[in-house]
């Protein structure tokens, strides 16, 4: 393709930085520089001259997760299977960005049956990314119009119904059968970053999703997820 001058935008709220490289070739590569003062996240433009006099111009954005603000949260079921209608306990461990223990941390967990998810996934983000987000593409050239949108609408008008059919349209013929097996809104971690709740089992015969999102006085935010499965012996 011959030698071109590769022009980089780094951007955000406002242009943050521009450089041009000299690339010759099918390729280039360029380093990408998270700084400080860019926040939660920027964009990097990359325009590069096209035949005809025109440009070509791609768009990347990355998001700024700082270590310092983060929570690691691990999920430890009890064991891999559960008894339907039994009490069953299911432990949490939560660290810090440099793997220390996170000591009263505040959780808040769901149990809830994966089929559920199948047919209409979460769309709400995930706590780091809410926290720290990507920010607001305020710098526009002549060929670019992209618009900030949360999006969620589009989801909701097209829910995943593709795999209905692991959920039964039926009555059911058993008592206790529940999607949300438990919601434990305020769980505190100890000294050792560890916490755990005990959750009566419905009667679903099902593999059971847990999500914990956590927090902590600090400003420091995480979330987890785990899983297990109800089984029981077949009587005849």
């Amino acid at each position: 393709l011959g030698s071109k001058q590769v022009h980089v935008t780094t951007s955000g709220r406002r242009i943050l930085d521009r450089t041009v490289h000299a690339a010759t070739g099918g390729s280039h590569w360029i380093d990408v520089e998270a700084r400080p003062e860019y926040g939660s996240g920027f964009y990097t433009t990359v325009t590069v001259p096209a035949p005809g006099g025109s440009f070509l111009e791609k768009t990347v954005g990355f998001r700024v997760e700082p270590r310092s603000k983060l929570l690691s949260v691990e999920v430890v079921p009890s064991s891999e299977v559960a008894l339907p209608r039994a009490p069953f306990e299911i432990g949490f461990k939560v660290t810090d960005g440099e793997g220390r223990p996170a000591a009263f941390s505040e959780l808040a967990v769901s149990v809830v049956d994966r089929a559920v998810f199948d047919v209409q996934p979460e769309f709400r983000p995930g706590i780091v990314q809410f926290f720290h987000p990507l920010p607001r593409m305020n710098v526009r050239s002549f060929f670019s119009d992209d618009v900030q949108g949360y999006g969620y609408a589009d989801i909701l008008r097209h829910p995943n119904f593709s795999l209905t059919a692991l959920k039964s349209h039926s009555k059911p013929s058993k008592r206790d059968r529940r999607d949300t097996a438990g919601w434990f809104p305020h769980v505190v971690t100890d000294s050792e970053g560890r916490a755990s709740v005990t959750v009566t089992m419905p009667s679903n015969l099902t593999e059971w999703r847990v999500t914990v999102v956590a927090s902590d006085g600090r400003g420091r935010v995480g979330e987890g997820r785990g899983a297990f499965r109800s089984s029981s012996d077949l009587s005849v």
